[in-house]
């Protein structure tokens, strides 16, 4: 959908999961738009400003939720593995006070770290603050109380590719150069491949930068 905002984009992958026959979408929601003052607070707590590509999000949803489990397993959904989420953050819980900051600022190895996707309790995708307060346009997959993985990717191509997988279960996994021989990594690719085939696969690598 090029030219489509975000906002718009959520709706048509929404109702795409809601017309396939073997999902059951579980739970959605879709916040208002950032106020002007939270946009101003999460730049000033940059250092000054936002990533362009992350702020235009914020400015059309104030965080967005999405849980949908898949019926391959004849069985039907046997954990986890069955399921997708997108889970991006209200920008105030990025940038200020999120549910994730205790455990964060305990450690001072963490301190630095920004969880706006939390699609499971244990690892998210991340920004990273800089030591100049900055926060560059780099995504990351961050395992609580272990470290972080680059994916090589900006916001924006981080939002594209949790689109295209619809939250599927270890697509951010996929973009990490440590874990391309992962069997999670693996399972994913031919889940999204047999329940999407129209989804380019080649989308699901590490990035360049």
């Amino acid at each position: 959908m090029a030219g489509a905002g975000y906002r718009e984009r959520f709706h048509t992958m929404l109702d795409g999961l809601r017309e396939h026959p073997r999902i059951e979408v579980r739970y959605t929601s879709l916040a208002d738009p950032a106020t002007e003052a939270d946009l101003q607070a999460a730049a000033t707590a940059c250092g000054g400003s936002l990533p362009p590509d992350l702020a235009r999000f914020y400015a059309e949803m104030d965080g967005c939720y999405l849980e949908w489990a898949h019926t391959l397993n004849p069985d039907g959904p046997s954990g986890d593995r069955d399921t997708g989420t997108i889970s991006i953050q209200p920008i105030g819980e990025v940038f200020l006070q999120g549910p994730a900051r205790g455990f964060l600022d305990a450690d001072p190895r963490f301190r630095h770290v920004l969880p706006f996707d939390i699609f499971v309790p244990e690892s998210c995708g991340a920004l990273m603050r800089a030591p100049d307060g900055s926060v560059p346009d780099e995504t990351y997959l961050h395992i609580l109380g272990e470290g972080s993985l680059r994916t090589g990717y900006g916001f924006a191509a981080y939002l594209d590719r949790a689109f295209a997988a619809r939250g599927c279960w270890s697509w951010v996994s996929s973009l990490c150069a440590e874990n391309q021989d992962d069997d999670e990594v693996a399972g994913f690719r031919h889940t999204l491949e047999t329940l999407f085939p129209d989804v380019d696969l080649s989308m699901f690598r590490p990035g360049p930068a």
